[in-house]
């Protein structure tokens, strides 16, 4: 399923946060948003499931209007995992991956023996089995995170939308989350913090600055130090890695740069 951004345009209280914004996610295509904090990132995921309605432009799922669908047919393709996770109840986290299958049922239908097959297969893919049981509430940061993955997989929707999906996570779960997602065969459009994550997984990226694209394309040709420098104001020394033959980048504060000229 393909999901396109057309000159979309955001503000609040007439400060413009988002401008002319431009995206296309081509089916099964895995694409990466990068930017500064504030620069935008999450308010245009945001507008992209429905959160937040737009200014001006347009966003679309397979050509039709994503604002003129109804939320059942949109809950059926577009599935989110974002930084927050408001919890008025507690729920156990079977209960909570069981909320993915919502939009597959009738009004007041009971979960099925096939519904709970699936949120113990997609809790299992996030290495939560063993806390199908517990409290949501009790879990780390971590834990809910993979959580609402489950979650989102459990949605089977077409198009997954994730912000920050490793923000809390340690190095072992954000590689086993990234690797799931790249494997799902999903049309995936992902926020990302760490760029080494971006040009790992992602097939391209756009760049977001002051609520602008500023640029987009694949990894290597858009994670420059000449970006760097100027959009993340760092320095960075960057390799094609000999074993992932991916982008690699290391960042070089100023003392380390003097450092290396002292020697």
């Amino acid at each position: 399923m393909n999901l396109s951004v057309k000159n979309l345009s955001f503000s609040i209280d007439k400060r413009k946060l988002l401008q002319e914004i431009k995206m296309d996610v081509s089916s099964g295509e895995f694409v990466g948003l990068i930017g500064p904090n504030g620069s935008g990132k999450s308010t245009l995921l945001k507008n992209i499931y429905r959160v937040l309605k737009p200014d001006a432009g347009m966003i679309t799922l397979d050509e039709k209007n994503l604002f003129t669908l109804s939320p059942r047919h949109v809950a059926q393709n577009l599935s989110v995992v974002s930084q927050e996770t408001p919890l008025l109840f507690d729920f156990t986290v079977s209960e909570m991956v069981s909320m993915g299958r919502f939009p597959h049922k009738k009004f007041l239908e009971s979960d099925s023996m096939k519904d709970g097959e699936i949120v113990r297969k997609c809790l299992q893919k996030v290495g939560m089995e063993n806390f199908i049981h517990s409290s949501f509430a009790s879990l780390s940061g971590g834990e809910k995170q993979r959580a609402m993955i489950a979650r989102a997989l459990a949605q089977e929707a077409k198009v997954l939308v994730l912000d920050e999906p490793t923000n809390h996570l340690d190095i072992h779960h954000q590689l086993q989350i990234l690797d799931l997602v790249r494997q799902l065969n999903m049309t995936v459009i992902a926020a990302l913090h760490d760029l080494n994550l971006a040009a790992a997984y992602c097939d391209r990226i756009y760049v977001i600055e002051n609520g602008e694209i500023i640029q987009s394309g694949e990894p290597a040709d858009v994670l420059t130090r000449e970006m760097l420098k100027d959009v993340f104001r760092v320095e960075a020394d960057i390799i094609i890695h000999p074993l992932t033959n991916k982008v690699h980048i290391t960042y070089l504060s100023e003392e380390m740069l003097q450092t290396s000229k002292e020697k």
